[in-house]
């Protein structure tokens, strides 16, 4: 490994926390009260979170910049939540980082998705607390998280003007 960096177990660096459903008389589709419910898979688009779904009794509750991660049903799919607060389903995790930059974390996620959803199969498909909480992460200082994080995006931005 490159000098400063480190291994560690990715629950060392975060705060893991797992959705509960509501019970439909907690929430509405129709009257937007309270703060928006993230029910799953489906309000994930190509990274963006969208809802309908809103409640005054929320029970779990994710913070805007969480990373959230779908881990029951259609596992493996990652966006940041964009609200200041929302309720999470139990199909959803949410990731609070501490000691790591939170894009940098999510790029990680991205290229351990694979071999996540390997490991959830079965019947129903899901990804378990400990899959998540035990998986190592080689870790570069704060400065090198940014510049790689930067680089990533960069070479992105490019191949998007180039396709």
């Amino acid at each position: 490994m490159p000098k400063g960096w480190g291994k560690t177990l990715f629950g060392n660096i975060v705060y893991l926390l797992s959705g509960r459903d509501l019970s439909v008389a907690k929430y509405s589709d129709s009257v937007q009260k309270g703060i928006p419910y993230i029910t799953g898979a489906s309000n994930f688009c190509d990274g963006i979170i969208t809802t309908s779904r809103f409640t005054e009794f929320p029970t779990v509750i994710s913070e805007k910049k969480d990373i959230l991660i779908t881990v029951k049903g259609t596992v493996g799919e990652l966006a940041v939540n964009p609200y200041y607060k929302a309720h999470i389903a139990r199909q959803i995790m949410a990731i609070r980082p501490y000691l790591v930059n939170n894009e940098f974390l999510k790029i990680y996620l991205e290229t351990k998705i694979d071999n996540m959803k390997l490991q959830s199969q079965s019947m129903i498909p899901g990804i378990s607390r400990e899959v998540l909480l035990k998986l190592l992460i080689a870790l570069p200082p704060k400065t090198e998280q940014l510049r790689i994080t930067n680089l990533i995006k960069k070479l992105f931005q490019e191949f998007e003007e180039i396709t």
